[in-house]
C-alpha cells in the first residue's frame, strides 16, 4: 500500500494532516445500525401484534484508527441519535413473518481528527425498510430461526461537502442492503441465547471533484446470553463484531473500514403488560479503520398494541 494516508505518513506531520483532511470526508460513526439486535429480538410475536419503539443512542468516541496504520489520539466525536421504529407481525404461508420501518435523526458534534475540526451536523439517517420470516419456529422447544432482509434507499440528509453526515450514522450514505439470519433458543426456565450473522452490501458514492468512494461488503456477528430473573426482568451480556468493509477512494484503500469489536450489557423490564424499558451500555474493544467508541449507551421504550 503506497497511496493515501500511508504515503502521507512518510511526508511528516503536515502530510499526515493533509491526508486526514481528505479522510475526514468519508468518516462514519460506529454508533449502531438497524441490523444490531437487542436480546430476544429473534423471537416472533403473536399474529397481528404491533410494536412501536423509541431509542435514544449516545456514543462517545475518543480516537480514530487507521487500518494498518496509526491510532490518532487527538481525535473524537460525540453522537446523539433518536430512533423511531415500527414493527408488524403476521403470518405468510403458515410461517411467522412481518415488516418494519426505522428512522433515525440527531446530531454528530465535536468531531476532530488529529486536531482537524470537523463540522457539527444535525439531520436524518436513510430510512430502513425490512421484512422478516421464521422458516422454523418451535415454541415448545423455544427454538426460533429468522431471516431478515434490509434495504436502505438514500433518503437521509446528506451534504457531500461536509465531513460528517447523520445519513451515514446507520450505515452507508448511498444505497445499501443487508441479509440477516438469526437464531434464538431457550434453555430451561431462565436462560436463553441469541446468535446472529448478516452481510451488508454498499453502493458507490461520489464526493466533490468527482472522487468516487466504494466499499467492500462486511459481515456482522452478534451474540447475547440472557437470564430471566422474573417474568418481567431480564439481564443480558452481548458481543458484536464486524469484519470487512474496506473503503476505497478512486480504487485506493483509504484506511477506513467498518470493522469493530464491541462488548454490550443490557437490562430490560416490563413496567406494564404492554410496555418495556431497556437500557444498554457498550464499549468498543477495537475499531480498526474508524472512530473507536469508548462509551456507548442506549435507552429504549417498547409499546405493544
Amino acid at each position: 500500500m503506497k497511496h493515501g494516508i500511508f504515503a502521507a505518513r512518510r511526508c511528516g506531520h503536515w502530510g499526515l494532516r493533509l491526508a486526514v483532511c481528505v479522510l475526514a470526508l468519508v468518516v462514519t460513526a460506529k454508533v449502531a445500525s438497524a441490523q444490531e439486535v437487542d436480546p430476544n429480538e429473534f423471537v416472533p410475536a403473536p399474529d397481528g401484534t404491533n410494536l412501536l419503539l423509541n431509542y435514544y443512542l449516545y456514543g462517545h468516541n475518543d480516537s480514530y484508527n487507521i487500518s494498518g496504520g496509526p491510532t490518532i489520539k487527538n481525535s473524537g466525536l460525540e453522537v446523539n441519535l433518536d430512533v423511531v421504529r415500527y414493527v408488524h407481525y403476521d403470518y405468510v404461508f403458515g410461517m411467522p413473518a412481518g415488516v418494519q420501518v426505522l428512522q433515525a435523526f440527531g446530531s454528530e458534534a465535536s468531531g476532530h481528527i488529529d486536531g482537524e475540526r470537523l463540522n457539527n451536523t444535525f439531520g436524518a439517517s436513510n430510512i430502513n425498510l425490512s421484512a422478516f420470516i421464521w422458516p422454523y419456529a418451535n415454541t415448545d422447544n423455544k427454538q426460533y430461526l429468522v431471516i431478515t432482509g434490509f434495504f436502505y434507499p438514500p433518503t437521509g440528509s446528506y451534504n457531500k461537502t461536509q465531513a460528517l453526515n447523520v445519513a451515514s450514522a446507520f450505515g452507508a450514505i448511498g444505497y445499501s442492503g443487508d441479509i440477516q439470519i438469526g437464531w434464538d433458543m431457550g434453555v430451561g426456565e431462565h436462560f436463553s441465547y441469541d446468535l446472529g450473522i448478516d452481510g451488508r452490501f454498499y453502493g458507490a458514492q461520489t464526493l466533490p471533484f468527482g472522487t468516487r468512494i466504494t466499499q467492500d461488503p462486511d459481515v456482522r456477528l452478534q451474540a447475547w446470553a440472557n437470564w430471566n430473573w422474573t417474568r418481567a426482568f431480564q439481564t443480558s451480556i452481548g458481543w458484536e463484531s464486524i469484519l470487512g468493509g474496506r473503503q476505497y477512494t478512486d480504487g485506493q484503500f483509504n484506511g477506513a473500514t467498518s470493522q469493530f469489536e464491541r462488548l454490550r450489557v443490557a437490562a430490560s423490564m416490563f413496567v406494564a403488560p404492554n410496555a418495556q424499558v431497556l437500557v444498554e451500555f457498550n464499549h468498543d474493544v477495537s475499531a480498526p479503520g474508524g472512530f473507536k467508541q469508548d462509551f456507548g449507551a442506549t435507552a429504549r421504550l417498547l409499546f405493544i398494541f
